[in-house]
């Protein structure tokens, strides 16, 4: 998906997450106050990915009350001003393609966040925060695991595996579990690439088919950041299938 903005410099930047983290936390605003907030938010992630917003309030509104209640139910230790940030990384592709702006990408846009790196270096030297300098590193491994996780275990459920930016493959390479040879990464990669020809090709518009004809150049001289991407998506997937097979309910990490 093409998108006419792109903030990434900003939305991600250290000095406005340390901002960001200083407000108030979601579970101690009221929900009235939280649903405002979102629907803000809301409008303007369908004005920067030029997908339409929807028409239909009650659509909306079990958007809303989807979000809010993930929020609640999972005590998410995010900031309310953290919010924003979060889901316009997500509409940036910060954390992976998405396909819609529903509840689904929503929560996972908020997830994909509360565990980027950036944002637990900024956690790690606040000294606002519970959590010390010498305690930071075991969290933010806990935090992280959880999440990878989760997904194994959104995997399991879906029979897919829901792409997180990367962040889930960084995780599992991290711990010593990505151990495929040289030969099997680089079919991961050839896969990626594959794929990625294969929707440039499938351009509707004269100016889509111009715009993608260089794209496709890019694509055969060298491996792209889109290519990467999608090679460590299919990698992670792969591995996922493999535990799964194995009857593995949950990824076996270290816990040592």
């Amino acid at each position: 998906m093409t998108l006419p903005v792109k903030n990434d410099d900003l939305s991600l930047s250290k000095k406005t997450i340390a901002q960001a983290i200083k407000s108030q936390l979601v579970n101690d605003i009221s929900d009235i106050l939280l649903r405002s907030k979102l629907l803000l938010i809301f409008r303007q992630a369908h004005i920067i990915s030029g997908i339409k917003a929807p028409e239909d309030v009650k659509e909306l509104n079990l958007t809303l009350d989807a979000v809010i209640s993930e929020l609640r139910e999972n005590k998410c230790n995010i900031r309310v001003d953290e919010l924003e940030k979060a889901i316009l990384n997500g509409v940036n592709e910060r954390y992976g393609d998405f396909f819609g702006l529903n509840a689904k990408y929503y929560i996972k846009f908020i997830y994909s966040y509360v565990v980027d790196p950036k944002r637990l270096d900024v956690l790690a030297i606040d000294k606002k925060e519970p959590q010390t300098l010498l305690e930071a590193p075991k969290i933010r491994r806990e935090e992280r695991l959880s999440f990878a996780q989760k997904a194994y275990q959104k995997y399991l459920t879906d029979g897919r595996y829901e792409d997180y930016g990367n962040l889930i493959f960084d995780y599992l390479n991290t711990e010593k579990l990505i151990t495929f040879t040289n030969k099997e990464k680089n079919e991961f990669v050839d896969q990626a690439r594959f794929q990625i020809s294969q929707k440039l090709m499938n351009a509707t518009t004269l100016n889509e088919k111009r715009k993608n004809n260089i794209k496709l150049e890019m694509l055969m001289e060298s491996d792209t950041s889109d290519v990467i991407i999608l090679a460590k998506k299919i990698t992670v997937e792969k591995y996922f299938e493999i535990i799964n097979k194995l009857n593995y309910k949950e990824i076996p990490f270290d816990n040592g």
